[in-house]
């Protein structure tokens, strides 16, 4: 063989040996994309304008206040008590028995969304949630899926705690227990 015939067969099965390893690095990349698992796409909300506030007008104790009793009301509207038995004491009660699930900011950092759900969301898979929007001059109250008492009828509770009723029923007997005192 001549110098000029070595050197093709040597550029040959450097670039078949090529064509492999590229073959290779593909079949990799395309294990990694499918071992990776792939977030599922938020869910789009359509939520309504409840009310809002000024800052200017009110301070954020009042506002939060507001919110408070707007969403109380929301709940009073869906047949939930005041008060729920069994939920944890120690709970922020910014958003009032709302539970929060997520908090963002947008806007370059200038405008803070929270988002707090009902407090059978996990339990009876409620879809309604509160929206509060804070920026530096209001904030901004809105609902998504309004609920319903239908929405937290015992029939819809899946989850394996206690039900609502063996709630207030321990509730109760807590508060009565310390009054009965055995004396021997």
């Amino acid at each position: 063989m001549s110098s000029d015939e070595e050197g093709e067969s040597a550029a040959a099965t450097e670039s078949e040996e090529e064509v492999p390893a590229e073959a290779a690095s593909e079949t990799e990349e395309e294990l990694n994309a499918l071992s990776k698992r792939k977030k599922a796409a938020p869910i789009q909300r359509d939520f309504t304008e409840i009310n809002r506030w000024a800052r200017e007008d009110h301070s954020d104790d009042e506002i939060y206040g507001f919110i408070r009793a707007q969403l109380a009301s929301i709940n009073k509207d869906a047949g939930l008590p005041a008060s729920i038995a069994g939920l944890h004491q120690d709970r922020n009660k910014r958003w009032g028995v709302f539970a929060h699930k997520r908090k963002w900011a947008t806007n370059k950092n200038t405008v803070m969304n929270f988002t707090a759900v009902c407090p059978y969301f996990g339990s009876h898979g409620c879809p309604c949630q509160a929206k509060i929007t804070e920026s530096a001059s209001m904030v901004i109250l809105s609902i998504c899926n309004q609920h319903t008492a239908a929405d937290h009828h015992e029939s819809k509770d899946t989850s394996h705690r206690l039900k609502k009723h063996q709630k207030a029923f321990i509730a109760q007997a807590v508060k009565i227990a310390p009054l009965q005192v055995m004396h021997n």
